[in-house]
């Protein structure tokens, strides 16, 4: 009983290999024959996904300043390696402090800004700068002049924050924010690349569909691929017989004729 669920489960994982290989192969060809519907869907798709990214963008302004912070005590006149190491491995938590209640409540509160905090907190962005003690601090916001005094108000409040929580030797600003940054807009060339690798994904699964669907056979391997039994003879469909029956008295009018 054993070695016949063997070789039952055995002759199953081969005809449904066999299967999926013969349907892939027919998923390939059915994508062939309808390339130019995937390749209109793709361009329509594409130029759609431009045309709405062109339209509804809205531009934004990144503010940035880099600060330096330095865990030289106060009344040493050298700096080590092991102080630069700690201050690059405490660069997070110096993230933490900048982005914190602390800081970021009283930017609001000192700007008369209407968003809450959670929403400052999204737009501000804090990174190190190549494996240093420096910190890269960043604003995004659709106002020029609201990203850069948002800037300027953490340079105020954060390193203060900075040498009194972590006991720092100091924090000094290397960069402040420029006035005239460029606005940034969302690529419209990806945006486009996107809708159109969707738009083909989407005809490709209507095609998939459609063709899983048809339970017809459409020629005589499909017959014998499904039921495993031998094809004696295929009927020939009533055009080729009409179009040989008319060839034949064709060839007889001729005969006659000559």
């Amino acid at each position: 009983i054993l070695l016949y669920n063997l070789e039952w489960m055995c002759n199953c994982f081969m005809s449904t290999e066999r299967e999926f290989e013969i349907n892939i192969f027919e998923i390939l060809w059915a994508f062939w024959k309808r390339i130019w519907c995937i390749a209109l869907a793709a361009i329509i798709c594409g130029v759609a996904g431009y045309a709405y990214t062109k339209t509804t963008s809205v531009p934004t302004y990144k503010a940035g300043a880099m600060i330096i912070i330095n865990n030289k005590p106060e009344d040493r006149t050298y700096l080590t390696s092991d102080l630069i190491n700690t201050s690059k491995e405490l660069a997070n938590t110096y993230t933490i402090i900048i982005k914190s209640h602390t800081v970021l409540d009283e930017v609001i509160k000192d700007l008369n800004l209407d968003i809450s905090y959670e929403t400052l907190c999204n737009m501000v962005s804090v990174s190190t700068v190549e494996e240093t003690p420096v910190l890269k601090i960043n604003v995004s916001h659709t106002n020029r002049a609201v990203a850069v005094a948002i800037v300027e108000k953490i340079l105020a409040f954060s390193p203060e924050l900075i040498v009194e929580t972590m006991n720092v030797g100091s924090v000094n600003v290397i960069e402040r924010p420029a006035a005239d940054i460029a606005p940034t807009l969302p690529s419209a060339t990806k945006s486009a690349i996107i809708w159109a690798f969707v738009g083909a994904i989407i005809v490709c699964g209507i095609i998939v569909v459609i063709l899983l669907s048809d339970n017809t056979y459409s020629s005589e391997r499909d017959v014998a691929n499904d039921l495993d039994y031998p094809v004696l003879g295929v009927i020939p469909s009533l055009e080729s017989s009409k179009s040989t029956i008319e060839k034949k008295s064709n060839s007889y009018s001729v005969r006659g004729n000559i």
